[in-house]
């Protein structure tokens, strides 16, 4: 039994006030989403095309050559997930996924899931001009219609590179103070703002014609350790979890059926005293996410390859293992030898009847629903997609955005600390020091005069520092991209740190608070005017 199948049981029809309002809030996402087949596919489906509705795979190639063409038709995947590995230049990106969408509808009777990790931040396989913040970054500024508009560009810019499916936003909690797997991958540890600044991000998403997919259910927290190299069990505190890890799945929730969770691989006993890892636990996935959450989106699998679920079960016996579980959409996204022997597995299970053939078709159905509502009625919406500096696809208004967040943050810096950061004179030498030319150039557009820079090379310590910077340097602002850079800067001697502007364009936690400076500028990403902002900020 899947999610939906279990909610549909519970779940009353809705007064025709309550319709009606739900067609004033939604009319425009179910008018792009009205389905256009005429006919049940699934009726048309044999058991191979069925089995191969349930795997998202991936692969190494960045083109369709005969190897990987021959597998497609021979095994029938729903979907395909890219990775950098895969991609290229903008136009290399659109081919390939048109043609990956033209084979996949050909052998599978309807549309494939086109896949990628596009979160922003460190987490971004396509590359957008200007790249797309990180949801740390986001989370930051507090603001849903931000993240909401962010969410609904990016989705336009992965539309047209030929995707339809996204898997973001994360919805772990993370303190961006303490170290963590995650990182600035995070919206933050709040789950009431996590939650809502994840809804938000889904929402503008699926404007754009995007599934949106919420990870990692039922919440990574502050792990770590990473999934993909250990088996992980988490030792969080069950009540307290309860309370805040799993309220922002609770909010992503109310997106109802067009919507995707992924699974965490990590073990959570005190939810299921078995111990085993939440993608293949039928507690985790039926008794809590579908009964108790109320999710009726689709439950995929992370990559069964990593070694959170491949020290636990080989990738053929994990997939059937997670079907019965409760999951909808199997992740392997390497070898096709290993991704040939979980559909043999599952179709064997089929024929012998230890997995019923109303289980497979009540998942597949599903999936046909939601692949329904990611075919366009017309058209994709008009957009002018220009080419940035780098080469990589960008708008105009994904600049104005990423602007829109920096600002969002910097002013108020001024107000709540000005003490920390006092204004600069107009006589005085400052000396701007950072491993980003781009916040050199920036800041240099703002401050032309009275300005030097310094290129901070790999191989640079605090010694090498000191020696580069010219004793006529009465400020130093010294940008801080990443915990490399954060020691460097917090190696240098106190007579300089007491000189310096620390502008940390990273987490909090890359910097020491004792650290004494001149004044401390948070800013959370390494935006493109960024530079330019923070020489405004110091007149």
């Amino acid at each position: 039994m899947s999610c939906s199948d279990d909610i549909l049981k519970k779940v009353k029809p809705p007064s025709l006030v309550k319709f009606l309002l739900g067609l004033l809030v939604l009319g425009p996402v179910l008018a792009w989403s009205q389905p256009v087949l005429q006919t049940d596919p699934l009726t048309q489906m044999t058991l191979r095309q069925k089995v191969g509705q349930l795997f998202v795979i991936g692969f190494s190639e960045k083109s369709i050559d005969p190897r990987l063409e021959k597998f497609i038709r021979g095994r029938n995947p729903g979907g395909f997930i890219l990775f950098r590995r895969n991609l290229g230049g903008a136009e290399q990106i659109r081919a390939f996924t048109q043609k990956l969408s033209s084979i996949g509808r050909e052998v599978g009777i309807v549309d494939p899931f086109l896949a990628v990790d596009q979160e922003g931040g460190p987490v971004t396989r396509v590359p957008f001009f200007p790249s797309l913040p990180s949801a740390y970054a986001i989370g930051a500024s507090q603001r849903e219609d931000l993240a909401r508009s962010f969410g609904e560009e990016s989705g336009r810019l992965l539309r047209w590179a030929g995707f339809n499916l996204n898997l973001a936003p994360v919805l772990d909690l993370s303190s961006p103070t303490q170290p963590s797997f995650l990182g600035p991958r995070s919206f933050g540890d709040d789950p009431t703002l996590t939650g809502k600044m994840g809804l938000a991000y889904a929402e503008g998403l699926r404007r754009a014609g995007i599934l949106p997919t919420g990870k990692h259910f039922p919440g990574l927290g502050g792990v770590v350790g990473d999934l993909h190299k250990n088996k992980i069990s988490s030792k969080a505190d069950p009540s307290l979890f309860r309370q805040k890890d799993l309220k922002p799945f609770s909010t992503f929730a109310e997106l109802g059926p067009t919507s995707a969770l992924m699974i965490s691989q990590m073990s959570y006993p005190f939810l299921d005293p078995s111990g085993t890892p939440a993608c293949f636990s039928s507690k985790i996935l039926k008794d809590i996410l579908c009964t108790e959450l109320g999710f009726q989106g689709l439950v995929m699998t992370d990559d069964l390859q990593m070694k959170g679920s491949s020290l636990v079960h080989k990738p053929e016996e994990a997939a059937l293992v997670s079907l019965k579980a409760g999951a909808d959409l199997i992740m392997i996204s390497w070898s096709f030898q290993d991704q040939i022997r979980a559909m043999d597995r599952v179709e064997k299970a089929v024929e012998n009847g230890e997995w019923p053939i109303d289980e497979l078709d009540s998942r597949v159905k599903r999936i046909l629903a939601v692949k329904k509502n990611l075919v366009p009625v017309a058209e994709p919406l008009p957009l002018k997609i220009s080419i940035g500096p780098n080469g990589n696809p960008g708008t105009k208004h994904l600049e104005e955005l990423d602007l829109n967040l920096l600002d969002s943050k910097l002013p108020a810096q001024k107000t709540r600390t000005p003490a920390a950061i006092a204004p600069l004179k107009n006589s005085e030498k400052v000396c701007v020091v950072s491993a980003d030319d781009r916040f050199l150039v920036s800041f240099r557009q703002a401050r032309p005069q009275r300005t030097q820079t310094f290129l901070l090379a790999k191989e640079m310590g605090a010694p090498e520092i000191e020696a580069l910077l010219p004793k006529s340097c009465a400020k130093v602002v010294f940008a801080v991209n990443g915990k490399k850079t954060g020691f460097v800067l917090s190696s240098l001697a106190l007579a300089t740190r007491l000189k310096t502007y620390a502008v940390n364009l990273s987490l909090p936690s890359v910097l020491p608070a004792p650290l004494k400076f001149a004044g401390r500028i948070e800013v959370g990403y390494p935006h493109l005017h960024a530079g330019f902002r923070v020489a405004q900020l110091l007149k």
